[in-house]
């Protein structure tokens, strides 16, 4: 159990998990299901993760990473490409008025 738990802590999928501790899907299911000890675990492991991912993302982006930025843009706060370019062309006349 203690493998499976930390393989989750590194991001590894259930899958993985089953894969690298010969245990099948259906046991760890089980497992989450009876062992509230073990199901904690593993949600703690998983969030821990996410989190560390998520700050590291985050002071990449404050440090001037653009590309992490827009990742973070995109992801987290669901900015989206329109794909269509503004074509608006704003000319001023003389007397500092749009025109």
């Amino acid at each position: 159990m203690d493998l499976i738990v930390q393989m989750t802590a590194f991001g590894s999928t259930l899958e993985e998990c089953c894969f690298v501790s010969g245990v099948p899907v259906r046991t760890i299911t089980s497992w989450r299901k009876a062992d509230a000890t073990f199901r904690e675990n593993m949600d703690s492991a998983r969030l821990k993760m996410q989190h560390t991912l998520k700050s590291t993302a985050f002071k990449l982006a404050k440090g001037g990473d653009k590309t992490m930025l827009i990742f973070l843009l995109k992801t987290m706060c669901g900015l989206r490409e329109s794909g269509a370019l503004d074509t608006t062309i704003i000319v001023e006349d003389g007397i500092g008025q749009t025109v």
